[in-house]
């Protein structure tokens, strides 16, 4: 019998989805190796609770530590960095520390433990955090890298999302707001009011026809328009015009 090697490639793990990090949550204690911490963890029904596990992960996706594409959820360069600075703390990064705080809320509804002991041990674990962090930071070598890496990240995406000086201030530039395109400018103290629709005459106004539109003050002629009176379709160009959006029927 002759033994072979197969040759494969790692795979990358399956990006997690909303719900499959929920479970993931509520499942936390198994991969502790401490029976007795495993079994608190396992009561408590791991990380959380039913009603703050979604609220969690919302609000990472709001301070943008997660994003959220195709339905998976991903760490963004501040994530990582964040990822990071904890880990420089390790109880913080396991649910250890869960399973150690479950127990003393256990002790105090049993009396064994003041709600004034629980406090005070957590303000001094606290104070240990404040104390000693900003140095280990600061002395990390990998937290640095990871900085200059979410530095680099972050404005190659600022990049990306600007699309165009504003035609009006001269000075802001046009990014996408959500529901229209606007000017950087809008909070200066010489407030810019300039914006550009997502849709126009039935059309999206994709970030390409955009840009083209700022850079060149034109567009090419452009097809999928709807008339609002008629209901047919047409095609034209759009144009500028002393800050405003405009057709141009020109050849």
């Amino acid at each position: 019998m002759k033994l072979a090697a197969t040759k494969k490639l790692t795979k990358a793990p399956i990006p997690f989805t909303e719900g499959t990090l929920i479970t993931a949550m509520k499942t936390a204690g198994k991969t502790l190796e401490d029976a007795d911490e495993q079994a608190i963890l396992k009561e408590a029904e791991g990380i959380g609770t039913e009603a703050t596990r979604a609220n969690i992960l919302e609000v990472l996706k709001k301070r943008q530590y997660l994003v959220t594409a195709k339905n998976q959820l991903h760490v963004s360069a501040s994530g990582q960095t964040l990822c990071q600075a904890v880990s420089l703390q390790p109880l913080l990064t396991s649910p250890t520390m869960t399973a150690k705080w479950e127990t003393a809320l256990k002790q105090i509804g049993q009396q064994q433990r003041t709600p004034n002991n629980f406090l005070g041990q957590i303000q001094k674990f606290v104070q240990k955090l404040v104390d000693e962090v900003p140095d280990q930071l600061g002395q990390s070598a990998t937290m640095q890298q990871q900085i200059n890496l979410q530095k680099e990240a972050e404005a190659k995406q600022q990049a990306v999302a600007n699309l165009g000086q504003c035609p009006v201030c001269q000075q802001g530039q046009i990014v996408d707001k959500g529901k229209f395109y606007g000017c950087t400018n809008y909070k200066a103290e010489q407030s810019c009011q300039f914006t550009l629709p997502k849709k126009w005459s039935s059309k999206a106004l994709t970030p390409t026809i955009v840009k083209t539109l700022l850079m060149k003050g034109t567009t090419t002629k452009l097809k999928g328009f709807k008339s609002k009176k008629t209901g047919k379709s047409f095609q034209a160009k759009l144009q500028l015009k002393n800050g405003q959006l405009a057709f141009d029927f020109g050849k």
